[in-house]
């Protein structure tokens, strides 16, 4: 066993992160929406706001966990795949956004294409006025020629009022005009 202090991996790295000095915690520390949520083995459901292998940890000392969830996402392959959110309040002042963690499933196309399109559907459904930040591992690179051609997700998402904080655009390295003040190792490839 690799877990140090912790009963699951993400409890072990918010326990680590901890008592390296810092004031983290997570928005949902259950793994499945099942009666025993550490194991999907014979899962009888029950509704725990977990969203499989996505977490989003956050900072105490500076933020407050106001609401979380989890979404299923309806298309799917081999695996099922969700999204976490939260809202959260900024302590300092008081304002509130809408926080998104997502994986979007790796080995089909068409089914990533339509998690894409129900990302953008369900974070226009729950976020309300909020500010929005949705991150991820969206398994698609803006070199991908492939059918469907998963690069007009970064459009899809602009036409919805989403921005990329690179600006980036199919196909271009490196980006033009970047919508960050300061980037380091904006766009890195990864295939694992």
């Amino acid at each position: 066993e690799w877990l140090v202090d912790g009963g699951t991996q993400f409890l072990d790295l918010r326990n680590g992160l901890n008592s390296a000095g810092g004031s983290y915690a997570l928005t949902n520390a259950y793994s499945y929406n099942c009666v025993n949520p550490k194991s999907s083995y014979k899962c009888v459901y029950q509704n725990r706001g977990a969203s499989g292998g996505d977490r989003i940890y956050y900072n105490t000392s500076t933020l407050e966990l106001v609401s979380q969830g989890a979404y299923e996402y309806r298309a799917h392959s081999t695996m099922k795949h969700s999204l976490g959110y939260a809202v959260l309040r900024v302590k300092a002042t008081g304002k509130k956004f809408f926080f998104v963690n997502t994986h979007l499933d790796p080995p089909d196309r068409y089914v990533r294409m339509a998690q894409w399109k129900e990302l953008i559907a369900k974070v226009n459904a729950l976020h309300g006025s909020l500010p929005v930040v949705t991150v991820g591992d969206f398994n698609t690179q803006k070199f991908d020629a492939g059918d469907p051609h998963l690069c007009d997700m970064v459009p899809a998402m602009r036409a919805n009022g989403y921005g990329d904080v690179l600006n980036q655009t199919c196909a271009t390295n490196p980006v033009v005009n970047p919508r960050a003040k300061r980037s380091i190792n904006g766009w890195i490839n990864s295939l694992n």
